[in-house]
């Protein structure tokens, strides 16, 4: 499976909701805008990896690069996430 930045937004939405936490109260956690919380979720891809890190290590999640032995890894092996 290929990450995209809509679907990392996509499964910290459904996340954040299962943690039955709204996007304001999550920012305020993770001390961003709501603002950027909802590009997040939205996939927009201006957002700062550190902070998406620290929004998925709030909600519980790790981050993890794992090789995709799907794919043909020629001379750069690829990566995909896994979120666990």
């Amino acid at each position: 499976m290929r990450v995209t930045p809509k679907s990392l937004g996509f499964a910290i939405k459904y996340a954040r909701e299962q943690a039955n936490l709204t996007q304001n109260e999550l920012a305020k956690r993770v001390q961003v805008s709501r603002r950027w919380l909802s590009n997040l979720e939205n996939g927009k891809t201006t957002v700062d990896l550190g902070l998406v890190l620290l929004v998925l290590t709030e909600l519980g999640y790790s981050f993890d690069l794992v090789k995709n032995a799907g794919q043909n890894l020629g001379d750069e092996p690829h990566q995909f996430v896994r979120l666990g």
